[in-house]
């Protein structure tokens, strides 16, 4: 089966403590290890939201990048749905992103003949 890549966004409850965020994110974060392949976490921080939800006009926007098979996507909302504290969710599948090479090409000194310096440092001296 093909595996595809996509972006969880999520909002958590505003008055949810440190400790409750980092038990949820763990939480995901073990789930897509297990179910999938986990690309990148972004931690979750407090946004203002332009509209309330569930009456709340602030929450923690966090966001998870990961593969896994699109039949297992069912799977991942059922979670989502089981925890209270995520007031909202969107699962987008994204194109992978490529991984860069980066090829630094070194500069090698170039070899200078002893002949052409004495030519220079005449050059110099001569002025």
């Amino acid at each position: 089966m093909k595996i595809k890549y996509y972006q969880l966004a999520y909002l958590l409850s505003p008055e949810l403590k440190k400790e409750e965020i980092e038990k949820i994110q763990k939480d995901l974060i073990s789930f897509f290890k297990k179910e999938g392949v986990l690309d990148k976490v972004e931690e979750p921080l407090k946004r203002m939201l332009f509209y309330p939800i569930k009456k709340k006009t602030e929450a923690f926007l966090g966001a998870i990048y990961f593969y896994l098979e699109p039949q297992k996507i069912k799977d991942v909302e059922k979670k989502l749905k089981g925890e209270e504290k995520i007031l909202r969710y969107l699962i987008v599948s994204e194109k992978a992103p490529k991984k860069i090479k980066i090829e630094r090409k070194s500069k090698k000194p170039e070899k200078v003949e002893l002949k052409e310096i004495e030519k220079k440092i005449e050059e110099i001296l001569k002025e």
